[in-house]
């Protein structure tokens, strides 16, 4: 585009970091902020929310840059405090992302009214922490503050921040009080929980119940082989056998695994 001499405006721009963010590039994208940075001296205020939100997004692995670019924005949207939200749950520090949803929500911030998707990241951020009496306070906070029903994926989260610190028996009473249909993401966190606690006779009800449901059958592979790794933790070898005979009835193939690695530029 720059040798045809086509105008590179911020939609362009958006596109470059975001393929740059999906790509883990950070040399392009650092190098693309720089150019941002040096050419764009945009009056329209919305045009740089949206190009600074995709270099939040894009520095998402790198969450100290994400987070300087994040303090000199003049204005943020909802997306710029969820996306450093996000960073900041999967990244730490995990009470950093407390601290800036509570600023999201002050006063002096204009009093923005969070998402779903916010408060998704606000679990995951518990989750990450294990700070449980925080996550109970913001799964029943946004439906007392802001009318937001849980929807699967809160449930799904909460369930996997009540297994961590141990309380298979709340999550398991939560399941049961949904609103919504429990699918396979739900059922396979509790499953999770109750692998790493060893409680085996829960794992293979659950595993069951998983098995049941599962559609297509490539969604299968994960919870099964939690399934499997469950009992081979309890030493239940046969028990394996016959889970891992399911997977090849089912038909289920476990995926090669691969990774991305970066040379002088080039990602391999």
């Amino acid at each position: 585009m720059w040798r045809a001499r086509v105008e590179v405006d911020e939609v362009t721009m958006v596109a470059i970091l975001s393929a740059c963010a999906e790509l883990g590039d950070l040399e392009i994208g650092r190098w693309i902020h720089s150019y941002v940075d040096k050419t764009f001296g945009f009056t329209n205020q919305l045009k740089l929310v949206s190009l600074n939100n995709a270099i939040i997004h894009m520095y998402a692995r790198v969450i100290e840059e994400a987070y300087r670019v994040f303090k000199k924005m003049k204005r943020r949207s909802i997306a710029s405090w969820t996306t450093v939200i996000t960073g900041l749950a999967k990244l730490g520090p995990g009470s950093e992302a407390f601290d800036v949803f509570c600023s999201m929500l002050s006063v002096d911030e204009g009093g923005r009214v969070p998402d779903e998707v916010t408060f998704l990241e606000v679990l995951c951020a518990c989750s990450h922490t294990g700070m449980v009496n925080e996550g109970r306070h913001y799964f029943k906070y946004m439906t007392q503050a802001y009318d937001i029903e849980p929807r699967i994926k809160h449930y799904g989260c909460f369930v996997d921040l009540l297994n961590l610190v141990g309380l298979q028996d709340e999550a398991y009473e939560l399941i049961g009080t949904m609103s919504l249909n429990p699918n396979e993401a739900v059922w396979g966190a509790l499953l999770g929980g109750y692998r790493i606690h060893r409680n085996i006779k829960l794992a293979s009800y659950v595993g069951d119940n998983l098995i049941s449901k599962l559609k297509p059958i490539e969604a299968a592979i994960g919870y099964l082989t939690l399934l499997s790794n469950a009992y081979a933790s309890a030493d239940r070898w046969v028990d394996v056998s016959n889970v891992r005979q399911k997977m090849v009835e089912m038909g289920v193939k476990k995926p090669p695994g691969h990774s991305q690695i970066q040379v002088n530029g080039v990602i391999h």
